[in-house]
């Protein structure tokens, strides 16, 4: 025990960081390979596409290993769209106006961290009610 806390959760909470750091970081050197290839708009396309099957994979499934599955592909969307953002930012916005593209841009992916997980949780009630497999209450 470490204050309270024992040593088992401490290297669960370690090594959850490790392994979501190292996620990202393989997730943004893939994003910046795929935007190289596919260009800004396909590349976005597919990481949505990633991230919005990742929602519907958490309404269709019942199975922890697809579970975890749909948690890697929601994860990944910031990460991988850091990089096509940032090129396309860059790109087309003037150099005098840059900081303030990129304070918004920050805000931009953020977006979907904060509205995606409201609205999935919401259908997932909602699928639970009509279903009957959870007694969610009124929504």
């Amino acid at each position: 025990m470490v204050g309270g806390v024992s040593f088992a959760a401490l290297l669960a909470v370690g090594m959850y960081a490790c392994l979501r750091n190292m996620f990202e970081a393989a997730c943004y050197v893939g994003g910046g390979q795929l935007t190289a290839r596919l260009g800004d708009r396909g590349s976005l396309i597919v990481f949505g596409l990633l991230t919005v099957s990742g929602y519907a994979l958490f309404l269709v499934s019942t199975a922890p290993a697809l579970a975890i599955v749909a948690t890697l592909l929601i994860l990944g969307w910031e990460p991988l769209s850091i990089p096509v953002t940032f090129t396309t930012v860059g790109m087309t916005v003037t150099r005098t106006n840059q900081g303030m593209a990129f304070a918004l841009q920050a805000i931009q992916k953020r977006l979907p961290r904060i509205i995606g997980p409201a609205i999935a949780g919401v259908v997932l009630a909602a699928a639970a009610q009509f279903h009957g497999d959870a007694d969610m209450g009124p929504l």
